[in-house]
């Protein structure tokens, strides 16, 4: 029936906002499928992509690491041999250097480095980093912070913010807090009021970011589809074999076709008018 194609289309799209609006998962009707969701669409759920050796903590257990795995607020990530990427959806994401221990929520740094790309501030976490020196707190922005002990004296840590890209407030709860902008570098020793900021070249000092992103960051919705895998038939279902793509088609019988020759009664032949 000439009405077949567009009621097929509205079944097709009939069954995929069903499964958009309800959360079905392998749902097949009339030759319409749609798989089951991937974890790596879940929207605005942070996303952990990681190097063997990370260490997840959730509620006092400790939880094998799946690449792509959603993490939650309270999450403890530990890296040792190998680097990691957080992914908070929106063009936002933290990289962790080895050696780095994270609390999810504000990101709490406890030891090692962060790298925060933020494009916007994020309720869910993300946009601010602290320590027991001091909080760092962002809009639209690249930084870094790093977190360790100080060689001379060993009882006491030190806090770095280095600002690639966009402006950082640090505040200490003992001094006025100090605003870090462009390729500057603020170091805060224990509970001392820190120095002013200094120049750094801070696309080399956090290089190491860059290629752990280009390396671990799985971007959502790329490499394998994470989306519905919706399958959308097109016209009659077949009957028996039906030619292949390279096939050539039928040649007409008779002469009353586009394109093709014709004898009229009188015996003149005319060439048909396809390609006029």
């Amino acid at each position: 029936m000439e009405h077949t194609a567009p009621r097929r289309w509205l079944l097709s799209a009939l069954v995929a906002s069903s499964a958009f609006l309800g959360g079905c998962v392998g749902v097949c009707v009339g030759g319409v499928c749609m798989d089951s969701e991937s974890p790596t669409s879940q929207a605005g759920v942070p996303l952990l992509h990681a190097d063997d050796g990370v260490r997840i903590e959730r509620l006092s257990s400790v939880l094998p690491y799946q690449p792509g795995m959603a993490l939650q607020t309270g999450d403890v990530i530990e890296t040792t041999r190998g680097f990691a990427v957080i992914d908070f959806d929106d063009d936002n994401y933290v990289a962790l250097r080895e050696n780095t221990r994270i609390q999810l929520g504000s990101i709490r740094l406890f030891l090692g480095e962060v790298f925060a790309h933020i494009s916007q501030i994020l309720e869910r976490g993300g946009g601010q980093v602290i320590t027991d020196e001091m909080s760092a707190s962002v809009t639209g922005t690249e930084y870094s912070v790093r977190r360790a002990p100080l060689a001379s004296r060993s009882n006491v840590d030190n806090t770095v913010v280095i600002v690639r890209k966009g402006t950082v407030r640090c505040e200490g709860g003992r001094w006025p807090a100090v605003t870090v902008t462009d390729n500057r570098l603020l170091r805060v020793e224990g509970k001392q009021p820190p120095r002013p900021p200094q120049y750094v070249d801070a696309q080399a000092e956090t290089a190491w970011a860059d290629r752990v992103v280009q390396r671990l960051l799985v971007r959502r919705g790329s490499g394998t589809p994470p989306s519905f895998g919706i399958t959308v038939p097109v016209g009659p279902p077949p009957r028996g074999s039906r030619p292949g793509p390279s096939a050539p088609p039928s040649r007409p019988q008779t002469g009353d076709q586009p394109g093709t020759s014709s004898t009229s009664p009188a015996g003149k032949t005319y060439q048909g008018t396809q390609g006029r």
